[in-house]
């Protein structure tokens, strides 16, 4: 059988006030003995033996629980409750740092003491204040410690964090399940005019090859035969996901109050993790393609800590400050992030980069561009001059009054097919 609990108690005996010598945790497969009362025998393999003793029968399942029941909070008509919704056993299931936090703040919903509930609720959301701040209190959960040390050891982040390309043939299915078809419009311009002035993140830019507005050059299997690769703004736990690299945890301080840019205190943190460390533990190789076709790879150890962009912070309780918009401010949200330099050539201007956890062998890209609108860049990049393009960049600018907007949205070739790889944007304020 399967245990079907998160954090379920292994007693010595059959009797459910004997003493708990163990815990066994979401999926593990037991072999059950007797059953007395509503007590099961089990045995299971643990990492250095194997170990015996007794656990409640209804915290244990005839078959394993899957990632997708435990972590929908609704069933699919989402207005019913999902009886089997549970972080802590999606964590177990599928363990993360995200998985992590989801478990942490699930844990301060479920158990925070109604008066600590009551005093930091009426703190959030409020006007910066720099007194009368009630004090953070929390207390150990064996279960969430278990997840931390967990981490601290280190793990391949779960296969949840690994999101998959899809083509376009497939965004459009998911897409149509999900009952959004994205902009359809008529021409490039009014797509455009959408474009600039709506969320870009809302954006099907899927439509525009298939319906013929921006076509994607036809091709067939050239330099990707796999999907081995990462976009640039890949994060740190898909990175780990993808190439199958160990993260670590180390947890360095508790949650603390924060000011928004709303000028509004917030409790930053899940349960007792506020400032913490993820780090890979080995490097992954950046390959930056050049508008000219140079190729610089340079190589970095993925790491992040909470709350990345605040500028400082008041020593007294912990408040950040940042600026929103500085004049003259620029740069892609996709920052590249590796300095040291492995080999190939300096690249002055880049088009878009790509994270791969080995060397590729590429020396210089045959970059071919386009101007199919005054508005837009094509770049078709040929890695191995084999005639067949192995990405596709393109690159939208629109200049208003106050402030100055580009986007970029870049197609990879794999086997044959193209898959929308990646999409940023940038905004350069001129107003101040």
């Amino acid at each position: 059988m399967w245990v079907w609990g998160s954090w379920v108690n292994v007693r010595e005996s059959a009797d459910a006030r004997s003493a708990v010598i163990d815990h066994v945790t979401t999926n593990t497969t037991v072999e059950t003995g007797v059953r007395e009362g509503g007590m099961c025998e089990i045995e299971w393999s643990a990492t250095d033996a194997r170990k015996h003793g007794f656990v409640a029968c209804r915290l244990l399942g005839k078959r394993p629980l899957t990632l997708e029941e435990t972590s929908r909070e609704y069933l699919a008509n989402a207005l019913q409750l999902n009886p089997q919704y549970s972080p802590p056993r999606a964590f177990w299931i599928s363990p993360s740092m995200r998985a992590l936090i989801n478990a942490g703040e699930y844990f301060e919903r479920t158990l925070l003491s109604s008066k600590q509930n009551e005093l930091e609720q009426n703190v959030s959301g409020v006007p910066c204040r720099e007194d009368g701040l009630p004090p953070i209190v929390r207390y150990p959960i064996p279960e969430f410690d278990a997840m931390k040390a967990l981490l601290e050891k280190g793990i391949v982040a779960g296969r949840n964090e690994n999101q998959l390309l899809l083509d376009c043939a497939q965004v459009r299915a998911r897409n149509m399940e999900g009952n959004w078809q994205g902009e359809q419009l008529d021409t490039l311009e009014e797509w455009l005019e959408r474009l600039y002035f709506h969320s870009f993140d809302a954006m099907d830019f899927c439509y525009l090859p298939e319906n013929g507005i921006l076509a994607l050059p036809k091709i067939r299997s050239s330099f990707f035969k796999d999907e081995n690769i990462l976009p640039g703004t890949a994060p740190i736990e898909q990175i780990s996901a993808h190439f199958g690299i160990i993260e670590r945890l180390r947890v360095t301080g508790g949650p603390y109050w924060a000011e928004s840019h709303y000028d509004s205190i917030w409790l930053v943190g899940a349960w007792d993790i506020g400032f913490y460390d993820l780090t890979l533990a080995q490097p992954v190789f950046e390959h930056v393609i050049g508008s000219d076709g140079q190729i610089g790879i340079h190589e970095w150890t993925p790491k992040v800590s909470p709350m990345p962009g605040y500028k400082a912070w008041k020593e007294k309780i912990g408040i950040y400050y940042y600026v929103e918009c500085e004049e003259g401010r620029v740069g892609f949200n996709n920052q590249r992030r590796a300095s040291k330099h492995v080999s190939g050539s300096p690249v002055e201007e880049a088009l878009f980069w790509f994270q791969s956890p080995t060397v590729l062998p590429l020396q210089k890209a045959k970059v071919a561009m386009k101007k199919p609108h005054e508005d837009i860049t094509v770049h078709e990049v040929d890695l191995d001059h084999d005639g067949i393009p192995d990405f596709v960049h393109w690159h939208f600018e629109d200049e208003k009054a106050d402030y100055y907007n580009k986007h970029r949205v870049v197609f990879i070739n794999i086997d044959g097919v193209w898959y929308p790889f990646e999409r940023d944007r940038y905004e350069v304020c001129t107003g101040g």
